[in-house]
């Protein structure tokens, strides 16, 4: 066995595609496949430049918090102007 796929793997393989979707369909489900890839690649790219971002950020600022009394403070003033 030379390698992993053969040629006659990807024709068997091809036949299957073609009697399950049929001729119509195999263009709109390729169509479909390449626009979710081209979607997770860029989600993929958004989320290592807000990571390299985030690390950047980290290194230089401290992390600023609120105080536990004044976070329940703006918690409860919210709650009472929505009732209100």
């Amino acid at each position: 066995m030379t390698g992993w796929m053969q040629p006659s793997h990807i024709i068997i393989i091809a036949i299957i595609f073609l009697l399950l979707f049929g001729a119509g369909k195999l263009p709109a489900a390729a169509r479909g496949l390449g626009q979710s890839l081209r979607i997770l690649k860029s989600e993929m790219r958004e989320m290592t430049k807000d990571d390299s971002a985030d690390d950047d950020s980290t290194k230089d600022a401290p992390r600023r918090e609120l105080p536990p009394g004044e976070a329940s403070l703006d918690a409860e003033s919210s709650s009472e102007k929505k009732s209100a």
